[in-house]
């Protein structure tokens, strides 16, 4: 018989079981097949083993279920949808089927339904929903935060606008020209106006002062062949043939440039006393008759003051200044002779040896046999010339033109090898010769 402990049991009283409870112990104390659960039986007057069905848990296989189950110690809460259930599985069992990892945590894990890609939020306190992209960011979207330093907001404000943008500074442009005037292209892109177009800064700089229209006033200007009027005096100034007509016009301090023709009369400012009437230059160019001054002073002072010495003789500060046919004596002036050099010739010195550019004919390193050929220009008595040779080593054969004469000295026939030597001509005009009157050679 089976007993059990009604009011103390701890002391041991014992009543005798009803037929109803010893078939409650005895249906739990023989266990259901694999995955059986307990349950109380339909019409709710007994409990038994039956096998697993809707609305039933069984945490140890895989089982569909709807509505919220709720374990007290894990709360894991499982909220079926309205159009059918949620399953939970060791591994997904299809594409309708997820597998859920329960995190070692305490506290509740709630499920819910989204779309995919979309960022969750918890649409109330057991329930995650999805933000659609049509009104919150993509992922896509929400990853183009990624590296940001600082709020974005603040960094957006500390930027200027589009659309009508103002600077508190100034703004640079790697693609500009220094110093040329900004303008817009047909795209409308800020661009540098080339000064080979446009004006430059330095153009740009002559408008300012002026009042008005630059081309109005350039219109209202006479042109250079017509008559036009200065001040409220009615003068005209009608250049429009080749005599210059002044009408009405009191010259003061004029600059009336060189007349092309015409008498200078009863003219104030007329030229020194110094100057006697008499005629300027030549043909139109006429003042009177003749013109004549004493002296002259250059650059508007009084020491360089020129002066006629004699006829065709004329002086500065009274020191005679010599004429290419004047008789003067030089004294401490030095006269630079005139050089012609090469290094070689090749058989002759041909049309270079010239006297009207030649006092001193040098050869330097002759590397070949050498003729001295009749010296050309305008000749003078006594007119001088000067012959310095050297060879490159080897002794070049030496030829003379017969305008060359030897006198005592024999001309020479060869250079000397690796040596210098120098030959002194003078002109004979009488006998039409250069007469060799000196020869020497280096040691």
């Amino acid at each position: 018989m089976s007993f059990r402990d009604v009011q103390n049991p701890g002391i041991g009283g014992l009543d005798e079981l009803t037929a109803a409870e010893e078939t409650v112990i005895q249906t739990i104390a023989g266990l259901g097949s694999g995955l059986q659960v307990l349950r109380t039986n339909a019409g709710a007057t007994d409990i038994e083993w039956a096998t697993a069905g809707a609305g039933d848990m069984v945490l140890a296989s895989i089982q569909s279920v709807t509505g919220l189950k709720t374990f007290d110690t894990t709360k894991l809460a499982v909220k079926g949808s309205s159009t059918g259930t949620t399953a939970i599985a060791s591994a997904n069992a299809g594409a309708s089927s997820y597998t859920v990892t329960l995190a070692a945590v305490t506290g509740t894990v709630a499920l819910g339904t989204g779309t995919l890609d979309e960022i969750a939020y918890w649409v109330d306190a057991n329930t995650l929903g999805t933000l659609a992209v049509a009104t919150y960011p993509s992922l896509t979207e929400l990853s183009y935060v990624k590296g940001a330093s600082s709020a974005l907001q603040t960094q957006i404000t500390a930027k200027a606008p589009s659309t009508s943008p103002t600077f508190a500074t100034s703004i640079t442009g790697s693609y500009l020209t220094a110093s040329e005037i900004l303008i817009t292209d047909g795209s409308k892109n800020i661009v540098s106006a080339a000064v080979a177009t446009y004006p430059s800064l330095t153009e740009l700089t002559y408008i300012k002062g002026v009042t008005s229209a630059i081309q109005t006033q350039f219109t209202g200007k006479a042109a250079v062949d017509q008559t036009f009027y200065i001040g409220t005096t009615q003068v005209a100034i009608n250049r429009a043939s080749a005599a210059l007509t002044l009408a009405g016009l009191t010259l003061t301090t004029p600059d009336i440039g060189t007349p092309s023709a015409g008498v200078l009369t009863n003219c104030t400012g007329l030229p020194a006393a110094s100057i006697l009437a008499g005629s300027f230059g030549a043909g139109a160019y006429v003042i009177s008759t003749s013109l004549q001054a004493a002296t002259i002073e250059l650059g508007h002072a009084t020491d360089t003051t020129l002066s006629r010495s004699a006829a065709g003789v004329l002086a500065v500060e009274g020191v005679v200044i010599p004429s290419i046919s004047s008789t003067n004596t030089l004294t401490n002036k030095r006269v630079q002779p005139r050089i012609l050099s090469a290094a070689s010739y090749t058989t002759d010195t041909g049309t270079s040896l010239n006297i009207d550019n030649c006092d001193i004919f040098i050869v330097t390193a002759q590397a070949g046999a050498l003729l001295f050929n009749a010296p050309g220009g305008t000749l003078a008595q006594a007119e001088r010339l000067v012959i310095r040779i050297k060879d490159n080593g080897t002794a070049r054969a030496l030829t003379w033109d017969a305008v060359f004469r030897a006198m005592g000295t024999a001309l020479p026939s060869t250079t000397t090898l690796s040596k210098t030597m120098y030959m002194g001509f003078f002109y004979n005009s009488t006998d039409t010769k250069w007469d060799l009157v000196a020869l020497a050679t280096e040691a």
